[in-house]
């Protein structure tokens, strides 16, 4: 699996990913795009399903943390909930805390470089902030959104 990994994000031959020693590389960076997201999140979900049945809780923790990320990557309470069942799923603080500063860096990075491109239209980062479901919370308020 290391090595279809290792194909799949276009790695050198001679390189590996591993789920626990750093998130999968951002899909502009590699090519694998929205269209093979999907790909992905079945790739993951086969290894996980291979580390489980090999015992190897720690793999199988890095590949459930991994899909959770990919699929809801904007979605911060989906991901912040993922990092905290990760170490009950038997994954090990360290890689936890290491994976997550990786995650927030990337975040926060995204966030600053959006907000500089979105710099005349001042509500846009508001936008990728707040989630669509705030409406319901404060109704009077989603015209400020729109």
């Amino acid at each position: 699996m290391e090595r279809t990994f290792a194909s799949f994000v276009r790695w050198p031959e001679d390189e590996v990913w591993l789920p626990e020693n750093s998130l999968l590389p951002p899909a502009e960076h590699y090519h694998y795009g929205t269209a093979t997201t999907d790909d992905a999140l079945k790739l993951l979900e086969l290894w996980e399903t291979i580390a489980v049945r090999g015992k190897a809780a720690a793999r199988a923790a890095g590949c459930r943390l991994q899909r959770a990320i990919l699929a809801s990557y904007s979605d911060w309470p989906e991901v912040l909930r993922a990092f905290d069942e990760f170490q009950q799923q038997g994954g090990a603080r360290k890689v936890a805390e290491k994976l997550f500063t990786e995650w927030r860096d990337r975040t926060a990075n995204e966030c600053v470089c959006g907000a500089e491109q979105n710099i005349r239209n001042p509500n846009a980062l508001i936008r990728q902030l707040v989630p669509p479901t705030s409406r319901l919370i404060f109704p009077h308020s989603a015209r400020v959104f729109e």
